[in-house]
């Protein structure tokens, strides 16, 4: 991009939208374009939609502000954190006990026991004591028949 005005980036994601927003807001923020994270995503999602809203994605969201803090102060280290519950507000429909699965650098660091489902709950919680830290993914999973249907995946 240094190299002139004819220099081009073409950056693709499945609807064009959170993951390459989520890049183009840090090299707007990178490049000295505008100041904040929220300035970026606002600037963004003008331009790219219809009704303003580029970025939607909170852990998305959250990527672009931990990148202003990065320009801002450096790369902050890891919290440890605990993990001590998963609510579950929509209940699938599957049969069987849903247990969660944390997922720390592609390695699984916690699977919880299956617990069932209280009849006509409309949430239900998943509990779990487990220390974590830096980016997690949590898994909710059900075994079904010998194998495992991940039902849902979250980034936290």
């Amino acid at each position: 991009m240094k190299g002139g005005e004819n220099r081009v980036v073409g950056i693709n994601c499945k609807a064009g939208k959170g993951r390459t927003g989520l890049i183009i807001c840090c090299y707007l923020m990178h490049s000295g374009i505008v100041a904040t994270a929220d300035e970026a995503m606002t600037y963004y999602g003008t331009r790219r939609t219809k009704d303003g809203k580029g970025v939607t994605i909170a852990s998305q969201q959250r990527y672009v502000r931990y990148y202003e803090q990065v320009l801002k102060t450096g790369v902050p280290e890891p919290r440890l954190l605990k993990l001590t519950k998963v609510r579950v507000h929509t209940i699938p429909n599957f049969d069987g006990n849903p247990f969660i699965t944390a997922v720390q650098k592609n390695q699984e660091v916690f699977t919880s026991k299956p617990q069932p489902i209280p009849k006509k709950a409309t949430s239900y919680d998943i509990d779990c004591e487990v220390p974590l830290y830096g980016d997690i993914k949590i898994q909710l999973s059900n075994k079904a028949r010998g194998s495992v249907c991940i039902l849902k995946q979250r980034y936290i």
